[in-house]
């Protein structure tokens, strides 16, 4: 199953391709006039900070998670093609995040950024394992919804215009994420009195917390399966008529690539220190090619990385990924030393 068999939907064709044949070649003279090809961490603003987040404790399968939503507050530049269309997503303006903490003394926080189509509590516990990152690790937890996921998405399914290859939608995906990821980081460190932050990813996950890791100051990151390359991924999966559609426009993958550049981990430098990155990734997985992984190692000046023997969804069920976790939470001083249970014992 290929990433973008997922995500296809709605196809790019006939008129929609036109206008995004003519929504690129605006974009394109508007990034070169300034300066983002060159520069493109000059494309992201600074947000405002979060000062005053709604927050509700719900009881879910016997334990106490708390809701928090906001005001995003993003918004497209007046001048950037596919402003108005992105502000007619209503539910995409007010974002969510779950949260799991302890109520003893300060703890370490992770932010775990989950992956294409999900976005939904249920999916969100399933994919970062509570009982091992919260009750054995013991971290607290906050777990982003994504823009245009769960309930903050468009249509039928989480997350369908993300990669649909209407690419401006792409672009201020990636930027309203890393938007919303910074508004809620300043809100640990200077609300909840964060000790120290770090970030996991899954799969489009992986590519946000990877892009995060260029543009914030995090404790740590790890990126899991991480779709690094959203542009060759569309292009190498899409459907034959939406990509067609596009190359009779005129529209190719490197009008993608350069587009996308502003929100590419790999077209961004790291500032998170080297020691305190780490990437794993599955040999057989067909939904992200583990060329994407190998890419973001070689960029990121090849940090710790593991290969697991399994496919996307094994994640950090996988022994190898546990420990690239672990490991990269203890340079990061967020895991005592001598924590058991790890796993290298699994």
């Amino acid at each position: 199953m290929c990433f973008l068999m997922l995500t296809s939907w709605p196809i790019v064709v006939g008129t929609i391709a036109t206008r995004v044949r003519r929504e690129a070649t605006d974009t394109y003279l508007m990034f070169e006039d300034e300066g983002w090809f060159s520069d493109p961490a000059a494309y992201h603003r600074n947000p405002p900070p979060l000062e005053d987040p709604d927050i509700c404790t719900i009881n879910h399968r016997g334990r106490e998670i708390e809701r928090l939503t906001f005001e995003s507050l993003y918004e497209p530049r007046p001048e950037e093609p596919g402003r108005e269309r992105w502000l007619s997503y209503k539910r995409n303006s007010t974002a969510r995040a779950w949260i799991l903490r302890h109520d003893d003394e300060p703890r370490p926080w992770l932010i775990c950024v989950h992956g294409i189509r999900m976005g939904t509590l249920n999916k969100s516990l399933m994919r970062f394992q509570p009982e091992y990152l919260h009750e054995e690790l013991g971290l607290n937890l906050l777990m982003p919804v994504l823009p245009l996921h769960g309930p903050r998405d468009t249509g039928l399914i989480s997350g369908e215009r993300t990669l649909s290859g209407d690419v401006m939608d792409t672009l201020h995906t990636g930027e309203q994420a890393i938007w919303d990821l910074r508004r809620l980081v300043w809100w640990l460190r200077e609300r909840e009195g964060a000790p120290a932050i770090g970030a996991l990813g899954h799969s489009l996950g992986g590519y946000t917390v990877s892009l995060l890791a260029s543009l914030e100051d995090l404790d740590c990151v790890v990126a899991g399966n991480p779709a690094v390359n959203p542009s060759h991924l569309f292009w190498t999966d899409a459907l034959a008529v939406a990509t067609h559609s596009l190359s009779a426009e005129g529209i190719r993958e490197e009008t993608f690539e350069a587009l996308l550049r502003p929100v590419s981990p790999l077209a961004l430098e790291p500032v998170v220190p080297h020691e305190r990155r780490g990437i794993f990734a599955g040999v057989v997985d067909r939904v992200v090619p583990p060329v994407e992984a190998n890419s973001l190692w070689r960029h990121w000046d090849r940090p710790r990385i593991a290969w697991y023997q399994g496919a996307h969804q094994r994640f950090i069920r996988a022994p190898e990924g546990r420990k690239i976790l672990e490991d990269t939470l203890r340079a990061a001083d967020m895991l005592p030393k001598e924590t058991t249970g790890t796993a290298s014992q699994r």
